[in-house]
């Protein structure tokens, strides 16, 4: 080592920086070998092996160090540690031999040789070349330990250990804790840990402790609890949703416990949308039950103002008859009132498509033409049937307010279609009026039928009268 006194000391500097860069990584090394694999007696030896290289390094690291000490004070120091260095040596030789030999490689025999240049003899055999055989068995040995450092963690993360199911615990989104049956923890993962703090603001070693004070809603200021599927889901301020659960696990005549928490903030998420749609359901249904009441009740009164405009409009052409021929001074016996009065509850009872719009039509122009009044009808009535029974209607009512109120003895009535629509017109010749129209029930059921079909009617009393309906639509040939 006398070499050494006279490197640069830059030198010095960089030998230095190898021997810790080398400890550092062959400690790494040696402690992820120990991780890689069972326990077995090869992979002892291994382990073994492993340790006393790094016990050798820090020979070489004692040797240099005093290289450096005597510098600085300026005294050739011998180099010493002898009787350790062939210690060493021994016991790196048996086990590279071992190694060698269990795994059926000479890889070790390589180490055994770098070994070999901290005998105290080496220094005289390689002469001016130890330093340089010095310097390149610190590097051969920082090779070799990252090689091993590498290829161990390698080996851990393809290969089952202890140290792997550790980190693949640790990797887990899920959160796993084992504890003994007195809340020991056996193993806790970095997911549960965080679950703890963020529930608790603390990490406890007592996980049954932990998990009571969970149950009990002791923390219940930093979590909203909720109920997904009968069990208990907690809310954290991040937005996610834990279910947390706890098993009993018989393993070795002894009893472990394993609580985990799983991630439900998807199915939440998809609960609380269900849950609102539900009520939004709901809602609506309750809403269409009232509509639904509404329109039954919209439909009786619909239905009552129908059959009260029917038989309003059925016993007023009657009674218009009736009346005509009393001022034609007919004489009215108990046959004639018979025949006006037969068929009166039937005809009134009937609905509409029991008979044609053309045919109603052709009825109310024979009873008419029977008291001398004659309904000269041109045109075409709506193809839409509802429409066409409208007319007809109108036309029902018209004559007859035509005869009663007018003694029409003819009253003309054109039905045309104009572009999109249908004009109806009613006129009569009889006495008019120049004083205002007040409409009757029949005129203000009818206007309110055609404003609900989105038609206008307009009456004009003078110097004819004449009433005029405009309906949307199409038509038939009459």
């Amino acid at each position: 080592m006398i070499e050494f006194y006279t490197a640069s000391w830059v030198t010095r500097i960089f030998i230095t920086f190898i021997l810790g860069i080398g400890v550092l990584s062959q400690t790494l090394a040696t402690v992820l070998n120990f991780y890689r694999h069972d326990q077995t007696t090869r992979r002892v030896f291994e382990n073994l092996f492993e340790m006393f290289i790094v016990v050798e390094i820090l020979i070489f690291s004692l040797l240099h160090g005093e290289v450096v000490n005597g510098y600085k004070n300026g005294i050739l120091v011998p180099v010493g540690y002898e009787n350790i260095r062939i210690a060493i040596f021994i016991i790196i030789l048996i086990l590279g031999i071992v190694v060698g030999f269990l795994n059926k490689t000479i890889l070790p025999l390589g180490v055994i040789t770098a070994t070999s240049i901290s005998l105290p003899f080496m220094e005289d055999v390689l002469g001016s070349a130890f330093p340089w055989g010095f310097v390149a068995i610190l590097i051969f040995f920082l090779i070799r330990s990252i090689k091993v450092f590498v290829s161990s963690l390698i080996a851990i993360r393809t290969s089952i250990s202890a140290l792997s199911v550790i980190q693949a615990v640790n990797t887990l989104h899920t959160g796993v804790l084992f504890c003994e049956s007195d809340g020991y923890t056996v193993l806790l993962n970095h997911q549960m840990q965080k679950l703890m703090l963020l529930i608790t603001g603390q990490v406890f070693r007592d996980s049954l402790k932990f998990y009571k004070l969970l149950i009990s809603d002791k923390f219940k200021s930093r979590y909203e609890k909720v109920q997904l599927e009968g069990q208990a889901v907690y809310l954290l301020p991040d937005g996610s949703a834990w279910m947390f659960t706890k098993t009993e696990i018989p393993l070795l005549m002894k009893n472990y416990i394993h609580i985990s928490a799983a991630d439900v903030s998807e199915n939440w998420s998809l609960t609380s949308k269900l849950q609102i749609q539900d009520q939004e359901l709901r809602n609506k249904s309750e809403e269409l039950k009232r509509t639904i009441s509404n329109l039954h009740i919209l439909s009786k009164e619909k239905e009552i103002e129908n059959a009260k405009i029917r038989a309003h409009d059925i016993l007023g052409q009657r009674l218009t008859v009736l009346l005509r021929m009393i001022q034609n001074e007919e004489i009215l016996d108990y046959k004639l009132l018979t025949s006006l009065s037969k068929g009166l509850i039937d005809e009134i009872k009937a609905e509409h498509d029991e008979i044609s719009p053309l045919e109603e039509l052709q009825s109310i122009q024979e009873i008419f033409n029977s008291i001398g009044v004659d309904i000269n009808f041109k045109g075409k009535l709506p193809e839409d049937e509802e429409q066409a029974g409208l007319f007809v209607d109108i036309i029902r009512e018209g004559s007859a307010n035509a005869v009663r109120h007018g003694f029409a003895t003819r009253i003309n009535i054109e039905s045309e279609e104009i572009k999109d629509s249908y004009n109806l017109v009613i006129s009569n010749v009889g006495h008019t009026t120049s004083d205002p129209i007040i409409p009757g029930s029949g005129i203000k059921a009818i206007r309110k039928k055609v404003e609900a079909q989105g038609g206008n009617i307009e009456i004009t009393p003078y110097p004819q009268f004449t009433l005029s309906v405009v309906l949307p639509g199409g038509g038939m040939d009459v």
